[in-house]
């Protein structure tokens, strides 16, 4: 797994959001995938 963690500036306010990712070993290539964003006590999916 990789962890992204990504400082976005907006406003003045500074956040973080996190991007988790992992290669898709089923698939040629093994493209690596977002599978989970975090961000301010909410996360996707």
């Amino acid at each position: 797994m990789i962890t992204i963690d990504v400082e976005i500036e907006n406003f003045g306010r500074t956040q973080t959001a996190v991007f988790r990712r992992r290669p898709e070993t089923g698939r040629p290539g093994a493209p690596l995938r977002i599978f989970r964003v975090e961000h301010d006590g909410w996360t996707f999916p």
